[in-house]
This record gives C-alpha cells, structure tokens and sequence, in this order.
C-alpha cells in the first residue's frame, strides 16, 4: 500500500507512562479498561486540511500526588508529557466525565481530581477530518513498536 508521496509520523501514547504511573501506584486506570478520551474545545492550529480539537487522555488522580504526577510524566516529552489540564472539565469543553468519547468511563472518587494529558487521537481525528483519500493509522493499544523500553526517558528517544 505504500506509496512514494506518503508521509509517516510517530505518535506518542499515553500508554507509555502507564508502567511509570503504576510502579509509583499513582494510577488505577488499567484492569482492562482504556483510559477515557474527551474531544476538547481546545483548537489545534490548522495546516493545510488537518486541524479541529484537542483530544485528551483523563486519569483520575490523588490531589496529593498531582505534583508528583506531573513531574513523573514530564520525563516523557514524546509520549504526551505533563497533563494539560488538571481539575474542572468545563472549563476545557468536557460536560460529562462519564461520557468519554473513545475509552470507559473512569469515576472520580473522593479525594480525586481529574488530570488530562494531550492525546495522539488528536492527529487521528485531524487525519479523518481531512477527508484524504487514503490514511493508514494504528487501532487502540496497538502502537508503534520500538525497542525502547517503556522506562526509557527523553534522552533515550532520536528524534530527527
């Protein structure tokens, strides 16, 4: 299917910081749920055909621990970074946190707060938006596979 004027993009996922996350139990996402998605009123700057929304990944997280959250996945720049957002989904475009638009719903229990970080669906949604005539992308969980370890920070990553 490969054709000569195709481009090829790597994507960071959030699933890379959910080994870093559950080492330090900072995280309870997981157990056969994916983490919920949330299309933004965030607007990304348009090139060309490809723009729309920020999507973003939400985890809830202890308000005691956001700072150590937010230090920990800044150590991952290419796999989303720290969150960019932390509290009230309103004021980000999110009515309902029990509605994710890709992903489970995740409750916030008491002594929570959601935090949100960037997600590649981003691009994806810009993908299909630009209506192209052929686009290839990945299917959830199911990434770009390299040989750098999920614990590999920023320094192991060439980026060119």
């Amino acid at each position: 299917m490969w054709q000569d004027d195709f481009a090829a993009f790597a994507l960071g996922s959030s699933l890379t910081v959910e080994a870093a996350l559950a080492e330090k139990k900072l995280s309870r996402i997981g157990c056969g749920k994916a983490s919920p998605k949330f299309r933004t009123r965030i607007k990304t700057c348009r090139v060309g055909p490809f723009g729309g929304e920020m999507v973003v990944s939400m985890r809830p997280i202890g308000r005691c621990d956001v700072d150590r959250v937010r230090a920990l996945t800044a150590r991952f720049p290419h796999a989303h970074g720290s969150p960019v957002h932390v509290g009230d989904p309103i004021v980000i475009g999110i009515a309902d946190l029990m509605a994710p638009d890709w992903g489970d719903a995740v409750k916030i229990m008491d002594g929570e707060v959601p935090v949100f970080w960037a997600s590649s669906i981003t691009a994806q949604d810009a993908l299909a938006r630009a209506e192209l005539a052929t686009s290839i992308t990945v299917s959830p969980g199911h990434m770009l596979i390299t040989d750098v370890d999920a614990r590999a920070d920023a320094g192991a990553l060439k980026v060119y």
